[in-house]
């Protein structure tokens, strides 16, 4: 544009000067010249003012034709300066060249502030379109990364899960196969109810010998829930001898050792060569049929059994063993004769787990070790002497010179499992530990002596027919565990 402007104002130049030779030397007078100069240039003022662009360098061209026209018009006329010499035409072409100079510099100037000034704008547009273009490039690609994040971590998740779940059910097919007999065996008796194992049918109703016999031993098995008496015979077969006295033969059950061994044997695949581990299994099962009908409380009783009518129990010790069976104590002492009773988690009077009427009181005999078969047995040769009871061993009675006394904490080592009750507290107690099958849970040795809250009638109001110690031999032990441990 400035280029164009250029050879205009060029031309113009040339023109001007042709109309000042003519004038000089064609005009006849003044006024004709300054027609010639002034039609051209009008001339060149409508072709500078064509040829500029834009509003503002339109405005600037014309003045600057005029400009122009002025110094034209100055030019053709014999005009002289302040001095009064005549210009000379290179003066006003210079002087036109200047303002030539300076008009393109001024449209130059504008031009490159517009320029500028579209650039920027288009630069801050373009910085804006671009900084929100970003922005949503950046918050597409966050949100497509939390979209893909999630999922990912919802399946690295249940990955997880379904991969530990995998692997409990690996090691527990592991152990499952790899599992002794035994110890299957062990844990489907503990878990699996009578009928389930077929082992009801060893449970009969026991038979009552029509005798009215009343005594204070045969009242206080009545006032139990329920009787069990284990025996060796097969209770349903019409030849079975087993009688129990007409007191409690209603409430009482009659146990087939040999039913239960075999049905036993006969689900679970396993037969328990030891005779001590069966009977303390067949005592496992008969708390599990207790559990199974919700008596509250039982009497255990083996058949050899047989009641020391030597021994004669006195009227408040009676009394005493009633309401101990029946929880009839005086709620506000909460006690049981000299003896304090204990709460349980629930504020309720917890007082007994175990009475046991007969006990062998183990620590103090004198025994050794012989070899029976593929084991050991212990056997009795004497009396131990001890100079003091042990303290889980003292037991406190009810009334002063009475019968029936509380043992101080479980562990004593009495022996016997002949006749004991059991309250329904106690069931879980002993059920995992009838079931291991090992000589080390035996009935009477770790099991019932490991029973806490347990109670004793003292002496012992029982004998044992067939045991490895001779019946005057147990009478000694019974008075040695008397007179040093019962208070």
């Amino acid at each position: 544009m400035a280029s164009r402007f250029h050879r205009a104002t060029t031309r113009f130049a040339d023109d001007a000067h042709r109309a000042t030779t003519t004038g000089r030397t064609e005009a006849s007078t003044p006024n004709e010249a300054n027609e010639t100069t002034t039609t051209r240039t009008t001339t060149a003022t409508a072709t500078a003012t064509t040829t500029s662009e834009g509003g503002n360098r339109r405005d600037v061209g014309v003045r600057t034709l005029s400009m122009m026209e002025g110094e034209a018009r100055t030019a053709s006329s014999p005009a002289r300066s302040r001095s009064g010499e005549p210009r000379s035409r290179e003066a006003a072409l210079e002087a036109l060249q200047r303002e030539l100079d300076e008009t393109e510099a001024l449209l130059n100037t504008r031009r490159v502030r517009e320029l500028r000034e579209q650039r920027s704008s288009a630069g801050t547009a373009d910085e804006d379109e671009e900084s929100r273009a970003t922005d949503r490039d950046v918050a597409d690609a966050t949100g497509a990364q939390a979209r893909r994040t999630t999922p990912s971590f919802a399946r690295a998740r249940w990955g997880s899960l379904v991969a530990v779940v995998a692997a409990c059910a690996c090691i527990l097919a592991i152990m499952i196969v790899r599992e002794r007999p035994e110890a299957r065996a062990r844990r489907r008796l503990h878990m699996s109810s009578l009928s389930e194992m077929q082992c009801e049918h060893a449970f009969v109703p026991a038979l009552s010998d029509n005798r009215t016999m009343d005594s204070s031993v045969n009242r206080i098995i009545a006032a139990a829930h329920h009787v069990y008496v284990l025996t060796s015979q097969n209770c349903a077969s019409p030849n079975v001898t087993l009688r129990v006295p007409d007191a409690y033969a209603s409430k009482a059950t009659c146990v087939s050792g040999g039913v239960l061994d075999r049905c036993a044997a006969m689900d679970t695949g396993v037969w328990w060569e030891s005779h001590y581990t069966r009977v303390s299994m067949a005592h496992g099962m008969m708390i599990k049929h207790a559990k199974e009908q919700k008596y509250n409380n039982i009497v255990v009783m083996e058949e050899d059994t047989t009641v020391n009518h030597e021994v004669n129990i006195h009227p408040d010790t009676e009394a005493d063993m009633l309401k101990l069976l029946r929880e009839d104590f005086d709620t506000e002492t909460s006690s049981l004769g000299r003896v304090q009773l204990e709460l349980d988690e629930h504020g309720s009077l917890a007082s007994w787990n175990v009475i046991r009427p007969a006990f062998r009181p183990h620590l103090f005999e004198k025994f050794e070790t012989r070899k029976q078969g593929k084991g050991y047995i212990e056997v009795t040769t004497g009396v131990k002497d001890v100079t003091r009871c042990p303290s889980q061993c003292a037991c406190r009675n009810t009334q002063e010179g009475g019968q029936l006394c509380a043992l101080s904490a479980a562990g004593c080592d009495l022996r016997s499992s002949d006749m004991y009750m059991l309250h329904s507290r106690a069931y879980d107690l002993m059920l995992p530990l009838l079931f291991v099958g090992t000589d080390e849970t035996i009935i009477d040795h770790f099991v019932l002596q490991n029973i806490p809250k347990t109670w004793l009638l003292h002496p012992s109001v029982t004998i044992q027919a067939h045991l490895d110690i001779s019946h005057a031999l147990q009478l000694k032990v019974q008075d040695e565990f008397e007179r040093k441990c019962v208070k």
